[in-house]
């Protein structure tokens, strides 16, 4: 049976009327609202808020000019900890307090899933997660632009920013790995160091201009987490990707105990997948933008990427070809009424009705379905695919880099 939502109804008042949607529907514009439990002044009071113990490690550390290596902040925590330092122990001893309903045995299918279907959740991630919701709240994307981290035009950067993404999910998806001490506790806990550092470098720079709220808010990093939960569930079941409600479960719980140790208030982690819903229909209600003020970037990055492959393939396939696919792939995973944007950037419309784009798109839903079928059907299956998968990322992931933040502000 398709796995079925609870979602509010109506476009901008508080709803408490529910209907029901398919996980691979995306909800409309008109079923945006705020609700009793994520009204909008219960939002907005979260974008005043950041988070307090990251923000005196990175305030302590700035008062002694320790802030050069902000790629790695963790190890730096650690030695002043070992010193007895009050305020790096106090984060770190806080960091480490697992919550009642953490539990790593029924998050462990979450993380294989993360493996088992990687070109899937790549997909999912880059053109449904970041791309096509994330870039519809056009204030977290200052943020992170106005750091230098963005930057549409520079295809190296941005190639190293989604190495950097795809390292942190690889860190997560190992079963162990999320006890404190570990690759992927730590992992968490070096993105959670670095948000408080750019907090304080865009304060300090006067870019940042929203005198009612924070940088890399509560608000931001609850609306992140939903990105890489909520959203990818539903770009992964757009994309043929068929999960259990266990499964769904387990990866939900996983998304949120990542949130925990990001320093995300309890308040603002979901529950259940109903839950981050329905925060996602009332947060893209009070803050998106349909891309009007991404647009324009994205179609850049769109053709300067095409062209890039085309390039690869020595022009076998058309830059023009290509485009049109990954505004397809965009179109199927966002939704097109909430890429007005992007049209607007591509002649008033979004050229996505070509064959090829209906091919593409069925290769991919015939991919992710001989996936599945090898995940739940084949003895030693699911296992197979985690350790090929796992190799195949060690050996192609890109170098990374280091953030080069403070040079941009």
């Amino acid at each position: 049976k398709a796995l079925r939502l609870s979602m509010t109804s109506g476009a901008s008042a508080t709803s408490e009327n529910t209907a029901s949607f398919p996980l691979r529907s995306i909800p409309p514009q008109s079923s945006l609202a705020y609700t009793e439990r994520f009204s909008r002044e219960f939002l907005q009071r979260w974008r005043t808020r950041a988070d307090p113990l990251a923000d005196n490690v990175v305030r302590e550390l700035a008062r002694h000019n320790e802030l050069e290596h902000i790629h790695d902040l963790l190890q730096l925590v650690r030695d002043k900890s070992h010193h007895g330092e009050s305020v790096f122990k106090t984060f770190l001893d806080s960091a480490s307090a697992m919550p009642l309903w953490a539990n790593f045995e029924q998050m462990e299918r979450g993380q294989h899933i993360l493996i088992t279907y990687d070109p899937i959740v790549r997909l999912s991630l880059s053109f449904g997660s970041l791309l096509g919701v994330g870039g519809q709240f056009p204030k977290m994307a200052d943020v992170v632009r106005s750091t230098g981290l963005l930057d549409f035009e520079d295809y190296e950067m941005s190639q190293q920013r989604l190495a950097r993404t795809g390292f942190f999910i690889v860190g997560l998806a190992t079963p162990g790995a999320l006890s404190p001490g570990r690759e992927g506790h730590d992992g968490i806990l070096r993105i959670r160091l670095l948000h408080g550092a750019v907090r304080h470098f865009v304060l300090r720079s006067g870019k940042y201009q929203e005198a009612a709220e924070v940088p890399v808010n509560q608000h931001d990093l609850a609306i992140t987490l939903s990105l890489f939960g909520y959203v990818a569930l539903r770009s992964l079941r757009r994309l043929g990707v068929r999960l259990s409600r266990s499964d769904v479960a387990s990866y939900m719980l996983l998304w949120r105990f990542v949130g925990y140790v990001l320093g995300i208030s309890e308040d603002l982690l979901p529950e259940s997948l109903q839950v981050q819903q329905e925060f996602m229909l009332a947060s893209t209600l009070m803050m998106g933008d349909r891309h009007t003020s991404s647009g324009a970037d994205l179609r850049y990055s769109f053709l300067n990427t095409a062209e890039r492959l085309s390039t690869k393939t020595l022009g076998i396939i058309p830059a023009g070809v290509l485009d049109n696919l990954m505004l397809h792939l965009l179109v199927h995973l966002a939704g097109e009424e909430y890429l007005e944007g992007v049209a607007a950037a591509t002649g008033g419309a979004l050229p996505t009705r070509w064959r090829s784009s209906a091919w593409f798109l069925s290769s991919i839903r015939g991919w992710a379905w001989l996936l599945s079928l090898i995940d739940q059907k084949l003895l030693l299956g699911s296992k197979a695919l985690y350790h090929l998968h796992l190799a195949l990322i060690y050996l192609t992931q890109p170098d990374a880099g280091e953030h080069k933040l403070r040079s941009r502000l």
